[in-house]
């Protein structure tokens, strides 16, 4: 189960899961000598991914994925789940970080950190994008808007899929 420490507590050792009641995983965590140590799953009551990562001297490390629970609040628009990748190193957001919309999965958000604080440019999507995509993410109906940095490239309206009115 474990190593001991000098004052003789047991430290832990080996993968853990933690549970809910009713049988519920909510996390899965790698640990050596005591410290998180290596892959780290969390999960949703629904059992549905939240976040994955890693560990690294009990500080998180590396590449990390947040997820939310899938909720369908209309038939005509897919749901995405990712919710925002972010880079971290010795426990602070270091590197690359994007969110992304419930919808369709387009970022909504991105730029980058540096010790922890945000650094350099950042970018956002304003506004209404779109109101339905179809399984593939393109845009089938609602308002349009595309930018390319802080310029407009094209706004319009989509009816069944195809470009409608003035763009």
């Amino acid at each position: 189960w474990g190593t001991t420490d000098r004052a003789g507590s047991l430290l832990k050792d080996g993968v853990f899961s933690y549970w809910l009641e009713d049988d519920i995983l909510k996390s899965t965590v790698t640990w050596k000598a005591g410290l998180k140590q290596g892959a780290y799953s969390s999960y949703h009551p629904s059992g549905e991914a939240l976040e994955a990562g890693a560990f690294r001297d009990d500080l998180k490390d590396g590449k990390w994925v947040t997820t939310r629970a899938a909720v369908q609040s209309d038939p005509g628009i897919p749901a995405s789940t990712l919710e925002s990748t972010q880079i971290w190193a010795e426990g602070k957001r270091h590197g690359a970080f994007i969110r992304y919309d419930v919808q369709c999965g387009w970022w909504v958000e991105k730029g980058s950190f540096k010790e922890g604080v945000k650094h350099g440019e950042w970018s956002t999507r304003p506004g209404p994008r779109y109101y339905s995509c179809d399984e593939s993410g393109l845009a089938v109906r609602g308002t349009w808007s595309s930018r390319n940095r802080a310029e407009t490239c094209s706004r319009g309206n989509y009816r069944e899929g195809q470009k409608y009115g003035v763009w």
